[in-house]
């Protein structure tokens, strides 16, 4: 397990003076164990090399009962890898997140909640925009600081965080990721922020807006603007979306950059289909503060691979049908030029994904081919595997 930071003591002291006199006792009767169960397979082809691995993955969370909007949590994470030889070490183990086994206590927090408004101190998943961990893969990245959300203002919701902590979801050598003092993921820095806004007062219109940063590394200005209009009778739907973010270096051997994109939209019955449009100018730009679940926010995404956020033009097409609302197939293809070089990117997706209706299981598939022109293809193919209980 990761080293228990001194702030991390102080809360749970006060969690024990908050629940004395009785109260505790209480409290654990009052609370809840939940989890997840995962399976995890990755088959990667790169030219004739082949690698693959196989993740199995265990998440326990138990979450006391409140006590005058005071409650304490605790989440372990348990992963372990297998049929991996030495070179799928070194290709998992070295990217991506997937090569690691053992355990890590990911969430052990204090949360007090009063009206619309919680806040939550210590070891904590967290998801929002720009600071948002990576939940595709079979550990969940986590964060150390304060968080504070609050819906207070109707058609508002209010957030704000502080991290001084991060947990990978790997150490790169085989074990499971521990928490670090300082922030290490894209940037290497001391502590990090993030606050934001999400508006919905105008119907079928949402506006989030957000600004965060790495202490004397960079920050990110980030806005979205989502509209969805659905007719009267629901088989008909259509929408569209823009996006903007600025992100700024300091200290850095990095061009600042900006990012904008486009999406439109629309559903019929159980057909759903988009196009998106976006470009990176002047530089390359992050995807977020802190977390790789951000890595996919741009509208042209692919599935796996998300996005390269180096300058360039980046297009994409999507088409998905849902059937029995159990089961959803759908195709993507994404495309990006680069801005100074005769170099592009396109990736093919084709998924399936089977979630049945009031159970807990839910299964994916996605075949991924990934074409660097002129001379590189690369064919990926995951099965996920997912029981909550």
């Amino acid at each position: 397990m990761g080293k228990i930071s001194m702030a991390t003591v102080s809360i749970l002291a006060l969690s024990i003076n908050t629940y004395a006199g009785g109260s505790l006792s209480d409290s654990l009767i009052g609370g809840n164990f939940t989890g997840e169960l995962g399976s995890y397979y990755v088959y990667e082809k790169a030219g004739d090399k082949v690698a693959d691995i196989m993740d199995f993955a265990l998440r326990v969370n138990y979450t006391t009962g409140s006590y005058y909007g005071f409650k304490t949590s605790a989440t372990a994470q348990l992963s372990y890898s297998a049929f991996i030889d030495k070179y799928e070490e070194k290709i998992f183990g070295a990217k991506n997140g997937w090569y690691g086994s053992g355990a890590v206590l990911s969430e052990l927090y204090l949360s007090y909640k009063y009206s619309k408004t919680e806040i939550k101190a210590g070891r904590q998943f967290i998801n929002m925009p720009l600071i948002n961990g990576d939940r595709d893969k079979a550990v969940v990245q986590s964060f150390q600081g304060v968080t504070v959300v609050s819906s207070e203002v109707k058609d508002n919701i209010f957030y704000g965080a502080y991290i001084d902590g991060f947990q990978l979801q790997t150490d790169g050598k085989g074990g499971i990721g521990k928490f670090e003092k300082r922030i290490k993921q894209q940037f290497d820095g001391d502590w990090a922020y993030a606050i934001g806004i999400e508006n919905s007062y105008f119907k079928k219109l949402i506006i989030t807006g957000a600004y965060g940063a790495i202490y004397d590394v960079m920050s990110m200005i980030y806005t979205e603007v989502n509209y969805k209009n659905i007719f009267k009778n629901d088989s008909f739907d259509y929408n569209a979306a823009l996006q903007y973010a600025n992100t700024n270096y300091k200290n850095q051997n990095i061009n600042d950059a900006n990012y904008y994109g486009v999406k439109l939209g629309f559903g019929v019955n159980n057909l759903r289909v988009y196009a998106a449009y976006a470009q990176i100018t002047d530089g390359t730009s992050g995807f977020g503060i802190l977390g790789g679940g951000n890595k996919c926010v741009l509208f042209t995404s692919s599935l796996e691979k998300c996005a390269l956020y180096d300058e360039s033009r980046q297009y994409a097409v999507d088409a998905n049908y849902n059937f029995k609302e159990s089961y959803l197939a759908g195709v993507r293809y994404s495309s990006m030029d680069y801005a100074k070089t005769a170099e592009s990117v396109d990736w093919t997706d084709v998924y399936i994904a089977y979630s049945p209706a009031k159970k807990n299981l839910f299964v994916s598939g996605v075949y991924e081919r990934e074409n660097h022109k002129p001379s590189k293809e690369i064919d990926t193919f995951m099965v996920r595997a997912k029981y909550n209980f």
